[in-house]
């Protein structure tokens, strides 16, 4: 989302520009739009949500919707009407927004398991919810009720940030020059920085460079439960974190502290994680598996090495994992759904 946006009045926000949809990532056709706070309109009345809002709901156990309260918050109240309010405060310019005042959009966000992390277009980083392993990144390992800035060091800032990925209680985001950075729990080396650190199993309160694989460019990160994939711009995946499940792929269940690249499958170009397994599409349009067996739709046994995923359809463009079901959309459109009921009936 390439455009920024002004504030009035009492920081609801709506739209100067057309109801044009938009996708989560950078998009050169709404450099126009802007954002602008008024108090006419109700959030019930969809119309009035327009391009750039900031909507977050479920549970608040942790304060992970951002609202400043640990209440539960229903999809009608989701809009985070003093989002840009608190950015404010955290770079001094004020409690509060005056009439005028840029904005900026959000170029990407992701959750995990209790806690959230944005990235504007600007490139600031800021995060809220469950710290207790660190996984806010803004230096501490407390729970956060409102968004929290979370800084970056000096080689953060070298390139455009790319992409967001959170696991369960960790963050990783990579750079459009293929760097990455990482914080939050490491207790099974998921954070895949450099192991001949002192104590590094510790959780890391603080974005931390990818050392052992700085050497390279990553174009995409995903998350699971406890594990991390990265997919290298060769089309190589490489995993770390835990296997207990064989959701690293390496063939056996031990714990890989640093990413390793997967034999197979070659030329990906997407991956995905669900809790303990994880997915990668290829160019040529096929779906590889392995992890949790019913995850991955085999009935005994945990699969240890990528599976390739036999559908009726050899163009897949997509997969997503969720906690033991896997997803996967093919380029006429068409949705596939794989998993097993538990206990697998024989």
């Amino acid at each position: 989302m390439d455009a920024k946006g002004t504030i009035e009045d009492n920081g609801q926000l709506s739209s100067e520009a057309t109801d044009n949809a938009t996708s989560l990532s950078r998009s050169s056709g709404h450099t126009q739009d802007c954002l602008k706070a008024s108090g006419r309109g109700s959030q019930k009345d969809s119309s009035k949500i327009a391009d750039g809002h900031i909507l977050t709901w479920g549970c608040g156990e942790f304060g992970q919707h951002g609202h400043g309260h640990t209440n539960n918050v229903e999809p009608e109240e989701s809009l985070m009407r003093h989002f840009y309010e608190r950015v404010a405060e955290i770079v001094g310019t004020g409690k509060g927004l005056s009439a005028g005042s840029v904005v900026e959009r959000l170029k990407t966000f992701a959750c995990g398991a209790s806690h959230t992390v944005v990235v504007t277009d600007s490139d600031q980083v800021y995060s809220w919810g469950n710290g207790n392993s660190g996984q806010l990144g803004c230096g501490d390992k407390d729970t956060h009720l409102t968004p929290q800035r979370v800084r970056l060091p000096t080689e953060g800032k070298a390139s455009p940030i790319k992409g967001l990925a959170c696991g369960s209680r960790h963050s990783v985001l990579w750079l459009e020059n293929g760097l990455c950075l990482s914080w939050g729990n490491n207790f099974y080396a998921q954070l895949a920085y450099d192991f001949r650190i002192e104590n590094y199993k510790d959780n890391q309160v603080l974005p931390h460079i990818l050392r052992p694989i700085a050497h390279l460019k990553v174009t995409q990160v995903a998350c699971g439960e406890k594990h991390s994939l990265f997919l290298y711009d060769t089309g190589i995946v490489a995993t770390c974190g835990c296997s207990s499940f064989g959701q690293l792929g390496s063939g056996n269940r031990a714990e890989l502290v640093s990413p390793k690249a997967l034999e197979s499958p070659e030329g990906v170009v997407s991956i995905a994680c669900g809790a303990n397994h994880s997915l990668a599409v290829t160019a040529a349009g096929e779906l590889y598996a392995w992890g949790l067996g019913r995850a991955c739709g085999q009935r005994r046994e945990d699969v240890l090495r990528p599976l390739r995923i036999m559908t009726r359809k050899s163009n897949v463009v997509a997969a997503a994992g969720g906690s033991a079901h896997s997803a996967a959309l093919t380029g006429e459109s068409e949705f596939i759904l794989f998993c097993l009921r538990w206990p697998a009936s024989e």
